[in-house]
């Protein structure tokens, strides 16, 4: 998700990531789309009630997170936090 002001040029990433549910797996594919859709807005509504720097600090932590799992094989007997 872009953090940029509208008009912002200034050089250097101001983004976020976020986790967003997929749907339910019973759910058919326009019902799914429906879920993501709402999941993204809420998600979105989550982020925006951040600081910038709030926001950025949550990307860094969950990819943080990510790799600390895979470093120490946590990953291989626990449920991945995220599909990537």
């Amino acid at each position: 998700m872009s953090l940029r002001d509208e008009g912002d040029t200034a050089a250097g990433t101001k983004a976020s990531a976020m986790f967003v549910h997929l749907g339910e797996h019973d759910a058919t594919a326009r019902e799914r789309i429906a879920q993501v859709v709402d999941a993204m807005g809420a998600a979105k509504n989550e982020m925006r009630s951040m600081t910038r720097e709030a926001a950025m600090t949550y990307a860094v932590a969950a990819l943080g997170l990510a790799e600390l799992t895979a470093a120490t094989h946590v990953d291989r007997v626990a449920p991945p936090s995220a599909t990537w």
